[in-house]
């Protein structure tokens, strides 16, 4: 029976841990670091990566690692960034430099609405410390769903069926994207940009009206 990626498992810790895994592919051999890393964030999911996984995760080590002297934008690259290697990986079963401009695109429509089993209605740790152990957080998803504070002071609940992706959501995802393509172009990673195919003609953000 073929296995189903349904629930969604971290795989980017916070950068005081993913600086230690960058610090682990310097000694030992990134592959073998990566490797035994993502086994224990995926446990049996692991048979699920497609071939070029772990080549890519360390790309995208070293692009978040790159911005440790900015936590709040490290943050904001982890969080697109591992939404859409988890998509492309898990849901599209692709690896993310083979990707173009209709594959993108059907990821912002997977953004946009993604599954129930990808969403939260709190705001929880991605892992946790156990013995020693950096644990998987079960009640981590990719997407939250929130309700203002004074919302919730008047008992309004958030509701996952509530989800929606705003237009500076769906902006940012396409600035951080497109900045990870370029680096991984300059890498020699991939030779395109899928990101930039899409940007000229978006059909998904909406442009503002001009006041009269």
């Amino acid at each position: 029976m073929t296995q189903v990626y349904t629930v969604p498992r971290p795989i980017f810790d916070t950068l005081e841990h993913l600086s230690d895994l960058h610090k682990k592919c310097q000694v030992k051999t990134p592959r073998s670091v990566i490797t035994v890393w993502l086994k224990e964030c995926l446990g049996d999911y692991f048979e699920l990566l497609p071939r070029a996984a772990i080549n890519e995760y360390h790309q995208a080590l070293m692009f978040l690692y790159s911005y440790r002297g900015s936590p709040d934008t490290f943050n904001a690259y982890r969080r697109e960034i591992e939404r859409f290697i988890q998509w492309s990986w898990f849901i599209h079963k692709k690896s993310i430099i083979t990707l173009r401009r209709l594959d993108i695109e059907e990821f912002i429509e997977f953004a946009q609405h993604p599954p129930k089993t990808w969403i939260s209605t709190k705001i929880v740790s991605r892992f946790f410390n156990q013995d020693g152990e950096r644990i998987v957080n079960p009640e981590w998803k990719p997407f939250i769903v929130k309700v203002s504070k004074k919302a919730s002071q008047d008992g309004v609940h958030a509701k996952k069926g509530n989800f929606k992706l705003s237009q500076q959501a769906l902006k940012q995802i396409f600035a951080i994207l497109g900045t990870f393509y370029n680096a991984l172009i300059q890498e020699e990673a991939t030779d395109v940009n899928p990101i930039l195919q899409i940007r000229q003609k978006s059909k998904f953000i909406q442009k503002q009206s001009s006041p009269p």
